[in-house]
């Protein structure tokens, strides 16, 4: 789901291979990864993102984006997700412009009320997106 995956994406490498050694990853659909390598490189692009699109990965025509909360120490310790069917995500990049912008905002907001305050780096890349 994109709610582990965004959490998992600020996880540290070592813990998710703790997490996953010996764990059989099976495929809810052919987008899922199924090695730890793949979830790897997932997670990476998600970290890189600062949020997790899917896109039929968990359940056919089910699309859905989540952002991280980061507590006043910056560390993850939530996230917000938004789900739908994929039409209503895919079918108009405005609609699923307008779902990420809020969906970014929300999470930054909450994290803000937990004590996170943002890097001067990405203040700009907020303010892309608002």
């Amino acid at each position: 789901t994109t709610l582990g995956r965004i959490i998992l994406a600020h996880t540290p490498t070592d813990r998710v291979q703790a997490l996953f050694s010996g764990v059989r990853l099976k495929a809810a659909t052919s987008k899922t990864p199924t090695t730890i390598a793949a979830l790897q490189r997932q997670l990476e692009q998600d970290r890189h993102a600062g949020i997790a699109w899917s896109s039929s990965h968990f359940e056919p025509g089910i699309s859905s984006v989540a952002a991280p909360v980061f507590d006043h120490t910056g560390v993850v310790v939530a996230a917000l997700n938004v789900t739908g069917p994929s039409r209503n995500f895919e079918t108009d990049a405005k609609q699923k412009s307008t779902i990420e912008a809020a969906i970014r905002r929300a999470a930054s907001d909450l994290s803000g009320r937990l004590g996170h305050v943002i890097a001067t780096s990405d203040h700009a890349a907020l303010r892309k997106i608002q």
